[in-house]
Order: C-alpha cells, then sequence, then structure tokens
C-alpha cells in the first residue's frame, strides 16, 4: 500500500478530508479508537476503503503510520509558488496585497467566511490564482482543478494571505471603496447641479429645446 512521504504527494482535497481526522488521531488517548482514526487518514492518502487498511498485519500498520510523521511538520507553510501549473494551464498569483483587486477581495472574504480556510480552500485558491493567460475559465471549474493540486506548493499562499496580509488587504480595499463612494457622491452633485441649470434655462424663456438640454444631462451622465 503506497502513501505519500511530504507533504508534495498530498493534494488539496486529500489536506481538507484528513486534517480533522488527524487532529483527532494525535489526541486521542484509546489505542484502539486511536489507530482506527490512523487507518482512516491512511486510506484517504492511499485511496482505498478503511476496511483494507484494517486487514493489514499490525507490524505494517504502524509502519505506515510512522512514515506518515510529516503530517506534523510546519513545511507546509513554508513553499509559496506564486506562479503554479496545473493540468496544462498557468496560473499566477498576486505577491503583493495591492495587487489584489477589490472584486477578488469581496470573494476571497466570502468564502473565508462561509465555511472557513481548511473547507473552502480550494475556493480560496480559485481567488488568488488567476489564470496566466486570458481564459473563460470559470471560478467554480478553476476550484474544482485546485483540489487536485498538491497542497504543499499552494497552502503557503493561501496561509500568506489569510493570516499576514489579511488585515493588510483589508485596509487597501476599504480604502479603495471609500474613494469610490467619494467620486460617486462628486458626480452625483455635479449632476445635481446640471440639472438645475436646465430646469433654470427652461424657466428663463431660452432658446435651447428641453430636449437637447435632457440630451445634455444623459451625455454627462454616461
Amino acid at each position: 500500500m503506497r502513501v505519500p512521504n511530504s507533504w508534495k504527494g498530498v493534494t488539496v482535497e486529500q489536506f481538507q478530508e484528513l486534517l480533522p481526522i488527524y487532529k483527532k488521531a494525535i489526541e486521542e488517548k484509546d489505542s484502539v479508537k486511536a489507530m482506527t482514526l490512523w487507518a482512516n487518514i491512511i486510506a484517504i492518502l492511499a485511496d482505498c476503503q478503511t476496511d483494507e487498511v484494517e486487514a493489514l498485519p499490525l507490524d505494517e500498520l504502524k509502519k505506515i503510520i510512522k512514515s506518515l510523521k510529516f503530517l506534523g511538520d510546519n513545511k507546509i507553510y513554508a513553499s509559496k509558488k506564486f506562479t503554479l501549473y496545473l493540468n496544462g494551464k498557468l496560473y499566477k498569483a498576486p505577491k503583493d496585497a495591492k495587487e489584489f483587486n477589490t472584486a477578488r477581495y469581496v470573494e476571497f472574504k466570502t468564502f473565508l467566511g462561509r465555511g472557513g480556510m481548511i473547507d473552502e480552500l480550494h475556493n480560496l485558491l480559485a481567488c488568488i490564482y488567476q489564470p496566466y493567460f486570458k481564459s473563460d475559465q470559470t471560478h467554480t471549474q478553476r476550484a474544482i482543478e485546485f483540489k487536485k493540486a498538491s497542497v504543499k506548493d499552494v497552502y503557503g499562499v493561501v496561509f500568506f494571505y489569510t493570516k499576514v496580509y489579511k488585515n493588510s488587504i483589508r485596509r487597501i480595499q476599504e480604502y479603495g471603496i471609500k474613494v469610490l463612494k467619494e467620486k460617486q457622491r462628486e458626480i452625483d452633485q455635479h449632476l445635481m447641479e446640471t440639472l438645475r441649470e436646465i430646469l433654470e434655462g427652461i424657466g428663463d424663456g431660452t432658446s435651447q429645446s428641453m430636449n437637447s438640454q435632457v440630451e445634455t444631462l444623459l451625455k454627462k451622465m454616461s
């Protein structure tokens, strides 16, 4: 039975499935219950049924569990691949929070708040990584592809944005939204002044027709 010997061989989907079980396994005091949890983890990583793992000789089972000690290290955080080749496609992630535009920030925040970092990992990756070349690929299609990505290749970038730059992204985007609102107020004020001028002109019996006045207003609004 083959299982990965590093985070490199673990997919995002496997990581999402095994992490809550792993946390229970390392905290479980009962050896029989702990062994059952480890059998479940091995089945996820080996892509087989749990009863196949439980049928293994005890010595072999213990050997496999020992080989999975990498699940307890923090090397998963270290790698930050901002350019990624996945399933025949090239993707890129922003290296700076300032490159994280408002639309992507709102989308990222929505998924993060909906299910948390681990459960929504594939969706968060689809927010961060965008096709390097022009593509009509949807967010859902991208998220499905990222389920098969190596968790070691992508987790560092997600951790980078959710933990290290979370506040920075929020500040940048909130400032951007504030600027847009202020700009909109200026536009609204200008349109009201234009409308008032038009109405005053009509009231004074000026030669410009009402249709022409309205056309002028519509042009300024476009």
